[in-house]
C-alpha cells in the first residue's frame, strides 16, 4: 500500500470530521462527530504503520524466497525429473540391445544417465536440505508478522477505549 493511499478509516474520519463541523463543533452532536473522526483518522494512520511492517517483516522475505530461492529448487526438481527420464530410457535402451556392441553402448549410456542422475540428486538434496533454514527464518518472520497485529489491533482497541471515555464524559 503506497504511504500517500487514504484508508478506509481515514475516510470515515474525514467525513465525520466535516459533518461534525457542518453540524457545528460547538453542539454536543457535531462535538461527537469530530471526535470520533479524529480517532478514526488516528486508526487509519496507525493502520497503515500496521501494513508497512507488514510489508517489511513478512511479505518481502517470503517474496524474496518464493522469487530466489524456491524456484531455483524448483528447476533444479525438474532437471532431477529428466535426469530421472533421461536414466530410464537408457535402462530400457540397454534391455532392449540385442547385439553384443549394442549392449556395450547401452551399458556406457545407462553409467553416464546414473552418474548425471546422482550428480543432480545431491544437488537438489542439498538444496532441499537448506529449506528448513527459510521455514525457521519465515516462522520468526511469521512471529513478527503476528506481533505487528497484535499491536495493531491493541492500538486500535485503546483508541477506541479512549473515544468511549470521551464521549461518556462529553455527555454528562
Amino acid at each position: 500500500m503506497k504511504r500517500d493511499r487514504v484508508t478506509n478509516h481515514e475516510l470515515l474520519g474525514q467525513y465525520m470530521i466535516e459533518a461534525g463541523n457542518e453540524f457545528g463543533p460547538g453542539t454536543a452532536y457535531g462535538s461527537v462527530l469530530v471526535k470520533c473522526g479524529q480517532t478514526e483518522l488516528q486508526i487509519g494512520t496507525t493502520e497503515k504503520e500496521y501494513i508497512q511492517e507488514t510489508n517489511n517483516k513478512f511479505l518481502t522475505p517470503l517474496r524474496t524466497f518464493l522469487e530466489g530461492d524456491m524456484k531455483t529448487i524448483m528447476r533444479e526438481r525438474k532437471v532431477l525429473e529428466t535426469k530421472r527420464l533421461d536414466l530410464d530410457a537408457a535402462k530400457s535402451r540397454l534391455k532392449k540391445a540385442k547385439t553384443q556392441e549394442a549392449h556395450t553402448s547401452a551399458e556406457a549410456e545407462v553409467r553416464v544417465a546414473q552418474s548425471e542422475f546422482d550428480r543432480q540428486t545431491e544437488v537438489t538434496k542439498l538444496l532441499m536440505e537448506g529449506i528448513s533454514s527459510a521455514h525457521a527464518n519465515h516462522q520468526r518472520c511469521l512471529g513478527e508478522y503476528v506481533e505487528e497485529q497484535m499491536k495493531f489491533y491493541a492500538k486500535s482497541h485503546q483508541l477506541m477505549q479512549q473515544l468511549n471515555r470521551d464521549m461518556a464524559t462529553s455527555s454528562q
